[in-house]
């Protein structure tokens, strides 16, 4: 359990190695802690979040080195005994709170943040969602964690409303493995998604091309994902412009094991091909209205709908068409194969 206010610098600082939350030695306390533990599961506990939240600078995005250099010191690889990181780390769960909604996230580092409360407090709006935000809702809650020491040991994560029902639930095997992603030619920077089914907790039988997606990984080109639960994976490639998209890959990750997914790009001319860098001329449409306009947003290669345009409690099956759509294309397309990826992090309806 972290103390996140008695050492802390102003939030104001600038944030580079010299601006700490924790202190330097609460800091080294946390590291040695975690690395001389024999535990299956490790939990910190820090009353702010990693990333995601509303208040600015008073949670760890005013922090980001020191958090940062945390994550580096937990997922830092050992594969040498004689590595002055020391023993390698697995089973960190961050457990957070101060934001006043329920949301569970799987960063890119491959930790989980599960944030829970309140119980009693206000409640608070949270900003559009992130990719890596899998779950979140506006309503008063709690969190419940269960172990169960079996085959190795899981741990259920539950978070529940003032009612007692059930909101979100993740199972998490115990363990810690490596995924690498390697595109040829080599150099191309294509984007990628991955996805972790944790809902099939072994790699007995062949993992599913289209199973539930419990963890995302996201990147471009080359990369090393050093932290990753153990458990079914899948791949799928971003349209790179000029190239053939390579089909969708499963694999499945070993404790204490590498997964590698290769991707095989060959050349050819595509049509139509859009990173959501910025706007490249889509046409919005908003086909009705209870809570103002539609907000579609370009960044960092995803577009985004943000606002709440057609919340409603009428029942579906009475309304002809629901909310907002970006559309584009030629009309001259006569016979054509579409590749999209798309989130939806709530409870809305998406569609393609």
């Amino acid at each position: 359990m972290l103390d996140t206010r008695s050492h802390r610098d102003a939030r104001s600082d600038t944030d580079d190695s010299t601006k700490t939350m924790l202190g330097t030695v609460q800091r080294q306390w946390l590291i040695d802690s975690l690395r001389e533990s024999d535990a299956t599961f490790k939990f910190i506990i820090t009353s702010v979040p990693l990333d995601f939240s509303t208040n600015g600078g008073d949670a760890w995005v005013g922090y980001t080195w020191e958090r940062n250099w945390i994550w580096d010191q937990i997922t830092c690889p050992r594969d040498n005994p004689s590595d002055p990181c020391g023993p390698e780390i697995g089973g960190v769960i961050f457990l957070a709170a101060d934001q006043h909604w329920f949301s569970a996230h799987h960063h890119n580092s491959g930790f989980k943040e599960f944030q829970v409360g309140p119980i009693s407090a206000s409640l608070r709006q949270p900003n559009p969602p992130d990719q890596h935000q899998v779950s979140m809702l506006v309503d008063y809650n709690y969190g419940r964690i269960t172990y169960d020491p079996s085959g190795g040991g899981r741990i259920l994560f539950e978070a529940i409303d003032d009612h007692g029902s059930l909101i979100y639930s993740e199972e998490i095997p115990s363990g810690r493995g490596h995924i690498q992603v390697r595109t040829e030619p080599a150099g191309l920077g294509a984007k990628f998604v991955i996805c972790a089914d944790n809902t099939v907790l072994s790699c007995d039988g062949a993992p599913e091309l289209d199973g539930p997606c419990t963890h995302i990984f996201t990147g471009g080109g080359d990369t090393d994902f050093d932290y990753a639960v153990p458990g079914p994976y899948r791949i799928k490639w971003l349209g790179l412009g000029g190239f053939t998209t390579p089909p969708a890959e499963t694999g499945c990750l070993e404790d204490g094991e590498t997964l590698t997914f290769e991707g095989n790009f060959s050349g050819g001319p595509l049509p139509w091909f859009d990173d959501f860098s910025e706007d490249s001329g889509w046409n919005i449409v908003d086909e009705g209205q209870t809570e103002g306009p539609s907000n579609w947003v370009w960044s960092n290669g995803v577009l985004t709908q943000t606002s709440n345009i057609y919340d409603t409690t009428a029942n579906d099956a009475t309304l002809d068409k629901l909310g907002s759509l970006a559309w584009n294309g030629n009309p001259a397309w006569d016979d054509y194969e579409v590749t999209v990826s798309f989130n939806n992090p709530d409870d809305d309806g998406v569609g393609v």
